[in-house]
């Protein structure tokens, strides 16, 4: 095979089309570049008080090694990543196109941060450092920035647009550890979690630099298409799903509405509900009472101020007021803390990069079992079909694993909100008596996240809970301030 029907014509020729206004697409670059290094550098501070400062556990002292050297590990794997990657992704770019590559490696490393914060949360040492090898292979793509700079080189001085590349990627390193310092008080998985999310923006000014390039004369590549229909997809039925969110719990659980309180007990729960959701500052949520014979709750709603709080029959008989208002708090807290929404956009995120990459990585291996025929024709091969739906569920399995760790982080936040409202003690107390329902639940598997407790299991399956074990919820306030 030659090399001319190895590098399609189309991603050479954008990569150096000249562009009427190339200092625009200069400042994006800048501007791509610093946000990108702010999420890379983010993480770099946070180690230490993991490994040396925080609990003797078998994520910090896995396979019985000391803590140094378990971290020594974990900070060499993501330039190891780097470096790994530095190797491929500028052949890649000049094969696939600039901007195509830079796309893919950008939403891969929002899901490898993710992966990472995932794996924190579950106190995985080796899919931690796993994770963060793989973090660092995507991150080599300053490179491909690099090559965006110099491929303007017969129109922009190539001197001072590298010295503004490099200091806009300065200002990234200045500016990621401050903030991984500040947001590590706020729970370890989260620096890494945010580290994820400054991957959006890079990814909206690179989808700004798509329109922006095409409209000034360059042609757009293939993959901006793909990109749509993966998040139209990808955030399709997240969205539905939201906006239908109240509904669907309702008819699934026959839950009943009070608008007109028929007891003491109803007048008990409308009356504690809207103090407490006064005390968040959201509107009044609708109330509701579900049968059900284990003690549990749930919220839902597309907005704080358009909510649902609905609690189990076997709640209301099996505990006393003050550990039913912290589990009433502990709902409110969802609401109000916006959990709904954020596990839609995290969810949309996900479906999305599992549905783009799936389908890059089957190109390119169909396009290699082709010898690039199918390629040159516009259309896939069976290895194209058979790889892509391979790769969806498995990159399926690993989004799973990275909405339930958020899933159980959310948890802890609205503990402590339930803490909050009705004060420490009662929801300790709550917690306590949720024991007894031996994680059994007969909420609907639709709704089953946005109950108070969640089904036990043990190893790998811990991966793929939606609650954290009670004894650590309860520790986890006990410990609190």
């Amino acid at each position: 095979m030659s090399d001319e029907i190895a590098v399609p014509a189309p991603a050479h020729e954008a990569a150096h089309a000249p562009v009427r206004h190339p200092y625009w697409i200069l400042a994006a670059v800048c501007l791509l570049a610093m946000m990108s290094t702010v999420g890379v550098a983010m993480s770099y501070p946070i180690l230490a008080p993991i490994f040396v400062g925080g609990a003797a556990d078998g994520f910090t002292r896995w396979g019985g090694f000391a803590p140094p050297v378990l971290m020594g590990v974990a900070l060499a794997a993501n330039p190891l990543g780097i470096l790994v990657g530095s190797l491929f992704s500028g052949p890649l770019s000049d094969r696939y196109g600039r901007r195509a590559v830079l796309s893919v490696t950008l939403a891969c490393t929002l899901g490898f941060n993710l992966l990472t914060a995932a794996a924190l949360a579950a106190r995985a040492y080796p899919l931690f450092v796993l994770a963060r090898f793989a973090t660092g292979l995507t991150e080599s793509n300053t490179a491909v920035a690099r090559a965006l700079v110099a491929d303007m080189h017969a129109q922009v001085d190539r001197a001072r647009a590298f010295a503004w590349l490099n200091a806009c990627m300065y200002a990234g390193w200045l500016l990621g550890p401050l903030l991984g310092g500040l947001t590590l008080p706020l729970g370890e998985p989260v620096p890494f979690v945010l580290a994820g999310a400054m991957m959006l923006p890079c990814l909206a000014v690179l989808a700004l630099v798509s329109i922006v390039m095409s409209i000034l004369g360059v042609n757009p590549q293939q993959f901006n298409g793909l990109l749509v229909m993966a998040a139209l997809f990808g955030f399709g039925g997240s969205i539905v799903s939201l906006l239908l969110s109240k509904w669907i719990a309702k008819r699934t659980t026959g839950a009943h509405v009070i608008e007109q309180p028929r007891n003491e007990a109803e007048q008990w729960l409308l009356s504690t509900v809207r103090r407490q959701a006064q005390a968040a500052g959201i509107g009044m949520p609708e109330v509701a009472i579900y049968d059900a014979p284990e003690m549990n709750a749930f919220a839902t709603g597309m907005t704080k101020n358009s909510s649902l709080v609905a609690v189990s029959s076997g709640l209301l008989q099996q505990m006393d007021r003050e550990q039913a208002g912290a589990v009433l708090g502990h709902e409110i807290g969802h609401v109000a803390n916006g959990d709904m929404v954020t596990l839609t956009l995290i969810q949309g995120v996900l479906n999305t990069l599992v549905i783009l990459a799936a389908r890059i990585v089957g190109r390119a291996i169909d396009g290699w079992m082709s010898g690039g025929r199918d390629e040159n024709r516009g259309g896939g091969g069976i290895g194209y079909f058979v790889v892509v739906m391979v790769l969806q569920m498995v990159f399926g399995l690993f989004a799973s694993i990275i909405v339930a760790a958020f899933s159980r982080w959310r948890e802890f936040r609205a503990d402590s909100a339930g803490a909050r409202f009705a004060g420490r003690g009662a929801m300790i107390s709550a917690l306590q008596r949720l024991k007894a329902n031996h994680g059994e639940s007969t909420l609907p598997n639709t709704i089953a996240a946005f109950g108070i407790s969640g089904p036990l299991a043990d190893g790998l399956r811990r991966l793929f809970m939606s609650h954290p074990p009670l004894d650590e919820r309860i520790a986890a306030l006990q410990n609190s301030r």
